[in-house]
């Protein structure tokens, strides 16, 4: 087992607080004012690589058990998108409460993909370098090849299923291969790296055209209106900040940081909980005269809200599966308890 999932991993924690620090501020920033353009330009920024990262993350501490895969993630997903569909009915007066569960609502695609990931497991944990490269090369092939379906999109997110894929096995495998990416961790690729996320990031912010969803992963190319060239190199552009995060950044925050690696632990209760008081600003417009700072002063308090311990062991105990958990194991078999995780 690696070191990593012995001890509290604080350098995955300030990650993670760095990456739904940017999501919310994405959310937000498409309800805000254009502030002449740059509101799509930090956008198009932060989709190029938050969702990559943040799914090697959870590769990286992903383990294959029924349990979680039935009580936590199963049971968020179900859950969520009832309350979501009926939440944004309230906000729709007149509007059908549709309990549809093959079109994820909103950001509840990532329980979705992460159910599918963890469901497959089995499957692509193999063992030796080779036999991973080559699921990893086959895996990248479906990123950039999956939008050629012009249907992708349509059913329970299997775009962006595919076009993360690559990215959680990744973070599968690389919690194996700790010596070797701490060897890569020296100052002539820290540098290179570095240089090529600046040059990356002044040509997302000044240079790039593309449409912003062109960086969702989720739909087909010809909607987009681009090709198998243009998704590999986004694809080839999210590794780099990847590697960027995993050998510049991460040796740099592992440490425990008060309020960041507190937040950083309980993304989970941000995620889901967040969209609720986005969907709210949005339905009644409190966003349209709001400054930079004040985005940025709301996506900080978001984080403050929801992301504290005592807002963490609430979620954990009203909106999680782990009652469900806890009350199955009662009714199981004592015979049955010993390894009720796997």
């Amino acid at each position: 087992m690696p070191l990593s999932m012995k001890k509290r991993a604080y350098c995955f924690d300030n990650l993670k607080c760095i990456l739904i620090f940017l999501a919310v501020l994405g959310h937000l920033l498409t309800l805000s004012p254009e502030w002449g353009g740059w509101n799509e330009a930090i956008y198009r920024l932060i989709y190029s690589f938050h969702m990559p990262v943040f799914l090697f993350i959870t590769g990286w501490f992903a383990v294959y058990k029924r349990r979680t895969i039935i009580f936590h993630l199963a049971y968020l997903y179900f859950l969520f998108q009832t309350i979501h569909r009926v939440f944004f009915h309230g906000l729709l007066p007149g509007e059908p409460i549709v309990l549809n569960y093959t079109t994820p609502s909103w950001s509840l695609w990532y329980l979705v993909v992460c159910l599918l990931y963890y469901l497959l497991i089995p499957l692509f944990n193999v063992h030796g370098k080779r036999r991973r490269s080559c699921v990893l090369i086959l895996f990248f092939f479906l990123s950039v090849a999956y939008g050629l379906d012009p249907d992708i999109d349509k059913y329970l997110s299997l775009g962006r299923f595919f076009s993360f894929l690559p990215f959680f096995a990744l973070g599968y495998y690389a919690r194996d291969w700790e010596k070797e990416i701490r060897t890569f961790r020296n100052r002539p690729v820290q540098l290179l790296l570095t240089l090529g996320v600046l040059a990356a990031a002044v040509y997302l912010l000044f240079f790039c055209q593309l449409p912003k969803a062109a960086f969702y992963g989720s739909h087909p190319f010809e909607k987009l209106g681009i090709d198998m060239v243009t998704k590999f190199l986004i694809q080839v552009l999210a590794l780099l900040w990847l590697f960027f995060f995993l050998l510049v950044l991460a040796p740099l925050l592992d440490r425990k940081i008060p309020i960041v690696s507190t937040v950083g632990k309980n993304t989970l209760a941000v995620y889901l909980l967040h969209a609720f008081p986005v969907k709210l600003l949005s339905h009644y417009e409190l966003t349209a005269n709001f400054t930079p700072l004040h985005t940025l002063l709301v996506t900080v308090v978001i984080l403050l809200v929801f992301g504290n311990d005592p807002m963490a062991r609430f979620f954990n105990k009203f909106f999680t599966g782990r009652w469900l958990e806890q009350l199955w194991n009662k009714m199981e078999p004592k015979a049955n308890r010993k390894n009720h995780y796997d």
